[in-house]
């Protein structure tokens, strides 16, 4: 290459280079959602001298990610690739069982590990599914867990139950599966809430 020719491809190079840095087209940004919401009403009750140990939700290795995901075909889990979640879901969804709990009232102490002294119950979780599911029409939330009491004292599980939550999908966009598993949260909580006042003496 001639050193005319040279200069004039690095000058074509330069220019190209300078209008890519100032393009008004840009690749889209990696969006991060929380899960966070609570239910507006917690039923109060008499206070009760326990201490309820508030486990980290286990969950199927699917699922312990912060990749967001979903479902378009039966049997099949797919994730978005530039929208996950800030936290996995076991650790969004702890504090929202201490917050709800407490807000009842009802104990004198809802703790988290670690934690060395000595507590009346354990509340186990295990969450089983936490996706968009795009199979059903109109979409949903799937929103499932398997929650457990046990009493420390005697060492008996003083119940077991199982929540499941399809919360409505309005609108075709990751934020809008979002919106509907806060939606799902809350009403999981209201009645994990509800399971440990029948349960907790």
């Amino acid at each position: 290459m001639s050193g005319r020719s040279l200069k004039h491809f690095l000058w074509v190079f330069a220019v190209f280079s300078h209008t890519a840095c100032f393009s008004p087209v840009k690749p889209p940004a990696e969006s991060k959602y929380i899960v966070k919401a609570t239910p507006a009403h917690v039923p109060k009750g008499p206070r009760r001298s326990v201490t309820v140990m508030v486990g980290l939700p286990g969950t199927s290795p699917v699922y312990n990610t912060r990749r967001m995901a979903y479902s378009m075909r039966p049997y099949e889990v797919a994730y978005f690739g530039l929208n996950q979640w800030a936290e996995t879901p076991s650790n969004m969804l702890q504090p929202l069982l201490v917050s709800t709990l407490q807000r009842s009232q009802r104990y004198a102490a809802i703790i988290m590990p670690p934690f060395s002294g000595r507590y009346s119950y354990l509340l186990s979780t295990q969450i089983l599914d936490f996706r968009q599911n795009y199979i059903r029409q109109p979409a949903v939330f799937e929103l499932s867990l398997r929650i457990q009491l046990v009493n420390m004292s005697s060492g008996r599980v003083t119940g077991t139950k199982e929540i499941n939550i399809s919360q409505p999908i309005h609108g075709d966009t990751p934020y809008a599966g979002v919106y509907a598993a806060n939606r799902a949260t809350e009403r999981a909580l209201k009645e994990v809430a509800a399971f440990c006042a029948s349960k907790i003496y």
